[in-house]
């Protein structure tokens, strides 16, 4: 049975109760609760793969191999975006429109990307279109964020600043639950 799988870095305890109460507010606002319901609050680090279970172990060797000698880093989160073209809205049942927090990109965040493209998710299938060009970002409000609630979340940020920093220790994989919520399947430590 092949499973989908997610690549990604979750947020300290404290970054994840800001994230929260973002994602909570944009909710009461907007009414797009799709992230409250599929996802803790993270960062996606490598495209997502489809996996058979008895893979499964030459995956984690694969991500343990490529994470030797990689030492815990920092990185800067700061301020809102807005995407109206995600995906082109594609994806059944996910609109086009998407309210995030931007991930700054350091050399070693986009070391660790390239390391997991090139070694991991390019040797596997990817369960929708790759990442092309690396654009590393904490979502907001997605998937059921209309045209007009994206206009006023957009009015209600664009004044709005927001900057914190976040230890980059660990990559995780984040599995599929048949409702299409994901929940974290196993966590790969950093040095």
């Amino acid at each position: 049975m092949k499973n989908n799988f997610s690549i990604i870095i979750y947020l300290d305890k404290k970054l994840n109760q800001k994230i929260r109460d973002i994602q909570r507010e944009l909710f009461n606002m907007t009414g797009s609760r799709a992230c409250l319901n599929l996802w803790k609050p993270h960062f996606t680090i490598g495209a997502g793969i489809r996996v058979e279970d008895k893979k499964l172990n030459s995956l984690y060797k694969e991500i343990k191999e490529n994470l030797n000698g990689i030492k815990s880093f920092k990185v800067k989160i700061k301020d809102y975006g807005f995407m109206d073209n995600w995906m082109s809205g594609k994806l059944k049942g996910f609109t086009k429109y998407v309210v995030y927090l931007g991930v700054i990109k350091n050399k070693k965040l986009q070391k660790l990307f390239n390391l997991l493209k090139k070694n991991v998710t390019n040797k596997r299938e990817i369960f929708y279109e790759p990442i092309s060009k690396y654009n590393p970002h904490i979502t907001l409000a997605f998937k059921d964020l209309n045209y007009k609630e994206f206009l006023k979340a957009k009015r209600f940020l664009k004044n709005k600043k927001f900057e914190d920093e976040l230890t980059i220790n660990h990559i995780a994989l984040a599995k599929e639950n048949p409702n299409g919520s994901w929940t974290e399947y196993k966590r790969f430590k950093l040095k």
